[in-house]
C-alpha cells in the first residue's frame, strides 16, 4: 500500500482478526491544553484551533484489513484508504446531518460502512451495496453509542453508554435480528469508569473480541478494561486537547492502537502520523471535485473560467473565448517548459511585492489544474511544476529578513517605513502560497513538505514582527493583511497556536479587525482614522454610510485620491479571512457576524457593488467622498470578490455585478490576477 509517498508500504493482505473501527462520536475533544504529559498540569483550557469539529473514525473501508481514516461532514462520510493521503477515496451521504454518525462491519465481511444515530432508532447500511438501510429501535434517546465485536462472531455491533457509566453491549447479526423480527438485546452489561471519561472500543488483547477502553482527559490516560472486569493501569500518552480514535494501522500489529486527531493531523501511538483531509486555506475538496465535473461536461462558465487559467501554461486552451489579462500574469512559454523564475526575497520592496504576488498567482493557478484538469499526465506535470516553483523560494539562499533589512533603492526615511510595510507584501503573497501548498498537498514529497513548511514558517514569523511594529494606522489594510496572512500560512501548517493567533489571540485578531473596519452610517470622529476628512482639519466631508471602510479616508488625505481602491482591497482581505475561517470550519459564522454598530459584511458588499455594477466605476461622487480620488484608483479589481459574495448572501444588487463580468470587465477594471485570478468563478460560482 503506497502511503502517499511517506515512504511506507504495508501488506493489503486480511488480518484474520476481526479488526474493529471506532467512532468519536463527540466530535469535539475535551477542552484541556497539554502543558506536559502529567495529570498535574492539566488545567490550561485549549485554544480554539484544537477542537475538531468533524466526527472521526478509523475503519477498514476497502476490505484490505488496514484501518484509515474518515471523516462526518454534513451528511456525508468522507472515507480515506490510505494512510497519509490527503483526499478521501468514498463519499458516501447517508442520515442527516443531525444523526449521530456509525461505522462499523455490520455484515462480517472485512469492509466497515456507514450508519446512523436518531434518537433510540438505528440505521445501518448493511454492506457496500445496500439500496436501503435496516432499521431498528434499542435503547434511549440520550444513550452514546459504541461500535465492536463483543462477541468475536466478526459482525460489529451497538453498544451502550449510558450515564454515569454503565454499559449494554449487543451481540449477533442486526439484519438478522431484523429479518426475523427480534428485539435487539443485551450480550453483556457492566459498569466501567466514570461520567466524564470518553469510551472507546478496539482490539486490545488477545481474546479475539473487543473490549472497552477509556480516554480519560483530565489525566492524559488510557484505561483498557479486561476480561474479568477491572481495568488496566492508566496508560499515559498524548494530547490532552484531542479528539480520541482507535483501530489497527499496521499489517504486522493487528491489535487495536490509541490514536488523537487534532485539526487534520492524526497520530497512532508507537506507529504513523499522518493529516487527513487535506489541509484548507481557502480552496476546499468540495469545490475542487465540482470544478472537475462541471469543467469535464463543459458547464459554463466553469469551462471558460478553467479554460482561460490553462490557457496560461497550455496556450490554445482557451481557444474561442476571451480572457482579459493584465500585464502581472504574462503567460508562459507551455507548461512541458516551463521554468519558474529565480526568486527574489531581498530587502528591494517593489521588485519582491511585483515577484512575489506574480509567482503566487502562478502557484495558485498550477495547483488548480493539478487536482482539476480531466488529463493524467496534465495534473502530473503541473504537480511537478508546482514543486518545483515553492522549492526554489523555499530554499532561496538569497533570502533576507525583509523586516531587518534596508531597502537600499529608497530614502533612509521611507526604507525605514517599507520595513514596518512588509508585512502586508509577504502576506499578499503567502495567501496564495499556502493555498497551492495546501491544494496539491499530496504533490510534495515527505522531506520537501519539510523543506516548504519551513518557508512558510519563517513568512509567518516576519509577518508577525511586522505586525508589531505597524502602529501607525489601525483596522486599515495593513494590519488586515497581517491576520490574513499568518491565518493562511497556519491553515496549510496546521499550526494550532498561529491559527489561534489569528482568531483570538492578537490585538487585532480576526472578529475585532470586522468591528473596527466596517463603518456605521454617520459614524463618529472616534470610530474614524484621525485623518478622515469628515472631521479631519474643519471636515466637511461626506459622512459615512453603512458598510463603507476604514481605510476611505485615503481619498482625501495628503491628496492621495486611494481611497476607493484601497476601501475595496481591505474588503477582499475581510472575504478571504471569512472565507478561510468558514472552510477550515474553526470560525464558521464570521459571514452572518453583524458588530456591535449593527454592520455585516454583507453592508460593504452592498455600498461598493454599484462601483462595479454601474457607470459610477467613472464616476466616484456616488456618496461624494471619494470624487478626489485618481484614475487608477477607479481602475478597481475586477468583480472576482463579487462571486463569493452573491454565493453567500445572493440578491440583485450583486448578482448585477457577476452578470456584467461575465460579458466583460467594466470599463476601467483591472484583472485581479493577484488574488483569485480566473478561479473565482471556477471555484465560487453557483448554479
Amino acid at each position: 500500500m503506497d502511503l502517499n509517498r511517506e515512504g511506507r508500504q504495508l501488506s493489503r493482505s486480511r488480518i484474520p482478526i476481526t479488526l474493529t473501527l471506532i467512532v468519536t462520536l463527540l466530535g469535539v475533544a475535551p477542552l484541556w491544553l497539554p502543558a506536559s504529559t502529567s495529570a498535574d498540569a492539566m488545567t490550561t483550557p485549549c485554544t480554539t484551533s484544537d477542537i475538531t469539529t468533524d466526527p472521526s473514525f478509523l475503519g477498514d473501508w476497502d476490505g484490505d484489513g488496514i484501518d484509515t481514516p474518515g471523516i462526518r461532514r454534513g451528511r456525508s462520510f468522507l472515507l480515506s484508504d490510505f494512510l497519509g493521503t490527503s483526499e478521501w477515496a468514498h463519499d458516501i451521504p447517508f442520515g442527516t446531518p443531525s444523526d449521530t454518525p456509525l461505522v462499523g462491519d455490520w455484515n462480517g465481511d472485512g469492509i466497515d460502512t456507514p450508519g446512523v444515530k436518531r434518537g433510540n432508532v438505528y440505521f445501518l447500511l448493511y454492506d457496500s451495496t445496500s439500496a436501503s438501510p435496516i432499521a431498528f429501535s434499542w435503547g434511549r434517546a440520550t444513550d452514546n453509542v459504541v461500535v465492536g465485536d463483543w462477541d468475536g462472531d466478526g459482525h460489529d455491533t451497538i453498544g451502550l453508554h449510558r450515564l454515569p457509566n454503565s454499559f449494554f453491549l449487543s451481540a449477533g447479526d442486526h439484519l438478522a435480528n431484523v429479518t426475523n423480527n427480534l428485539p435487539t438485546s443485551s450480550y453483556a452489561t457492566f459498569t466501567f469508569g466514570t461520567a466524564s471519561d470518553i469510551p472507546l472500543a478496539g482490539h486490545w488483547l488477545t481474546s479475539g473480541k473487543d473490549t472497552i477502553a477509556l480516554r480519560r482527559p483530565a489525566e492524559n490516560s488510557w484505561i483498557i478494561r479486561k476480561d474479568d472486569g477491572t481495568g488496566t493501569s492508566p496508560h499515559v500518552w498524548g494530547d490532552p486537547c484531542g479528539a480520541p480514535i482507535a483501530g489497527s494501522v499496521s499489517a504486522t500489529q493487528p491489535l487495536s492502537s490509541f490514536g488523537l486527531r487534532l485539526g487534520t493531523s492524526w497520530s497512532m501511538e508507537g506507529e504513523v502520523s499522518f493529516r487527513y483531509p487535506k489541509p484548507t486555506v481557502w480552496t476546499s475538496s468540495e469545490e475542487l471535485a465540482r470544478a472537475r465535473a462541471q469543467v469535464s461536461e463543459g458547464v459554463q462558465p466553469f469551462a471558460r473560467s478553467y479554460a482561460c487559467l490553462k490557457e496560461t501554461f497550455v496556450p490554445g486552451s482557451a481557444a474561442g473565448y476571451t480572457c482579459v489579462r493584465s500585464a502581472v500574469s504574462p503567460p508562459i512559454p507551455d507548461l512541458a517548459t516551463y521554468v519558474p523564475a529565480s526568486p527574489y526575497q531581498g530587502p528591494e520592496y517593489e521588485r519582491y511585492k511585483n515577484l512575489a504576488r506574480r509567482e503566487a498567482g502562478y502557484a495558485r493557478d498550477l495547483a488548480l489544474v493539478s487536482r482539476i484538469d480531466s488529463d493524467s499526465a496534465t495534473r502530473e506535470l503541473a504537480g511537478e511544476k508546482l514543486v518545483d516553483l515553492m522549492l526554489a523560494w523555499a530554499d532561496d539562499p538569497e533570502m533576507s529578513d525583509r523586516i531587518a533589512t534596508t531597502d537600499p533603492t529608497r530614502p533612509a526615511a521611507e526604507a525605514e517605513l517599507l520595513k514596518r510595510r512588509a508585512g502586508m507584501i509577504i502576506s499578499r503573497a503567502a495567501v496564495n502560497f499556502a493555498n497551492a501548498y495546501a491544494v496539491a498537498f499530496g504533490s510534495f514529497l515527505p522531506e520537501q513538505r519539510v523543506r516548504v513548511e519551513a518557508w512558510l514558517r519563517e513568512l509567518s514569523r516576519q509577518i508577525a514582527v511586522s505586525h508589531e511594529r505597524w502602529t501607525v494606522q489601525t483596522f486599515d489594510n495593513q494590519t488586515i493583511a497581517h491576520t490574513m496572512g499568518r491565518l493562511a500560512i497556519g491553515l496549510a501548517l496546521d499550526d494550532r497556536a498561529m491559527i489561534d493567533e489569528a482568531l483570538v489571540n492578537n490585538r487585532d485578531r480576526m472578529r475585532v479587525l470586522f468591528e473596527g473596519a466596517l463603518l456605521r452610517a454617520n459614524a463618529p470622529a472616534s470610530e474614524l482614522h484621525d485623518k478622515d476628512f469628515t472631521y479631519y482639519q474643519g471636515g466637511g466631508k461626506p459622512a459615512t454610510r453603512k458598510g463603507e471602510l476604514y481605510d476611505r479616508y485615503r481619498s482625501w488625505y495628503g491628496n492621495e485620491g486611494h481611497g476607493l481602491y484601497y476601501a475595496v482591497h481591505s474588503l477582499r482581505e475581510l472575504t478571504l479571512l471569512a472565507e478561510m475561517a468558514t472552510k477550515s470550519r474553526y470560525d464558521p459564522g464570521i459571514f452572518e457576524i453583524t458588530t456591535s454598530k449593527g454592520v455585516s459584511l454583507k453592508d460593504a458588499f452592498l455600498f461598493y457593488a454599484p462601483f462595479y455594477s454601474s457607470d459610477l466605476i467613472e464616476d466616484p461622487s456616488y456618496t461624494g467622498y471619494y470624487s478626489m480620488d485618481k484614475p487608477e484608483s477607479r481602475q478597481l479589481s475586477d468583480g472576482a470578490l463579487w462571486e463569493i459574495a452573491a454565493r453567500q448572501y445572493g440578491g440583485s444588487s450583486l448578482a448585477a455585478v457577476i452578470a456584467r463580468q461575465d460579458g466583460s470587465l467594466p470599463t476601467g477594471a483591472r484583472f485581479d490576477f493577484e488574488t483569485f485570478g480566473f478561479a473565482a468563478p471556477l471555484l465560487f460560482r453557483e448554479q
